[in-house]
């Protein structure tokens, strides 16, 4: 249990803040575990080797096949507050600034079929998604189809390489949830200000309250990849109504 401090962002630029200022002793969280505030809130958790070997095999194994179109593009290489890494943006997000359109994403040609192709792990985190993370999945219910990749998640992001910098995703409604895989070590995930990291391996899940958190991925040895699953606030808000379905209403919507 620890209470997340709260850290400006001219603070965290500045490293004002030690890595155990908050709190002196490392934390390290793995298997089904969970992270917790005093009031009981959740801040992030691990569901441990939920995800089955044939379906992490089938995802390496299509990842390998799009992995030299992917390196090849200019596209893929970024630098932003994450660092720079390698990354495929999928699905739907808010034009920052300009017109604020709506964009739908395979941010490298030749990629429309990789979320057809990684079908059985994206139905799982979606069902995961929408029991674990409810209030959001209800409100991801409003958005139209179209803009959709599953039925509660309208953007996913595939990291090829780590990210490299502490940050917060300030667009994400409220969680991420992530799938690492690949052959490797190390990749921890390092939340700086709660001096605690989750041990996430193969077949793990995790999930995150990625607007909340700083968060950054310790170095890894090998071939360390991952799938982000996220909403971002603007697209949500675009067509969520101030109300919400009656928590007995759930059973029809999810």
């Amino acid at each position: 249990m620890r209470d997340n401090p709260e850290v400006k962002k001219h603070e965290h630029l500045t490293n004002k803040y030690p890595r155990n200022h908050f709190f002196e002793h490392e934390l390290l969280v793995k298997n089904n575990s969970c992270v917790v505030d005093s009031k009981g809130n959740v801040f992030a958790r691990i569901f441990s080797q939920i995800i089955p070997e044939n379906y992490i095999v089938k995802l390496e194994t299509t990842a390998a096949l799009y992995a030299n179109k992917i390196a090849a593009s200019r596209k893929a290489t970024v630098e932003d507050s994450r660092g720079k890494h390698m990354t495929v943006k999928f699905g739907s997000y808010l034009e920052r600034g300009g017109s604020g359109n709506i964009f739908k994403s395979n941010s490298i040609d030749g990629c429309s079929s990789f979320i057809q192709d990684i079908d059985e792990i994206g139905k799982l985190v979606n069902f995961i998604f929408s029991k674990v993370c409810l209030e959001v999945a209800l409100q991801v219910h409003s958005v139209p189809e179209e803009y959709k990749l599953w039925n509660h998640i309208t953007l996913l992001f595939w990291n090829l390489t780590d990210i490299s910098l502490s940050h917060v995703d300030s667009r994400d409604m409220q969680w991420c949830i992530v799938v690492s895989f690949g052959n490797f070590t190390g990749g921890e995930v390092d939340l700086q200000y709660l001096n605690c990291k989750l041990i996430a391996q193969r077949r793990d899940i995790y999930l995150l309250k990625s607007p909340k958190i700083y968060h950054n991925i310790s170095t890894s040895f090998g071939n360390r990849q991952s799938l982000v699953f996220t909403n971002h606030n603007g697209v949500i808000a675009r067509f969520c109504t101030k109300s919400v379905p009656n928590y007995l209403d759930t059973i029809n919507l999810l």
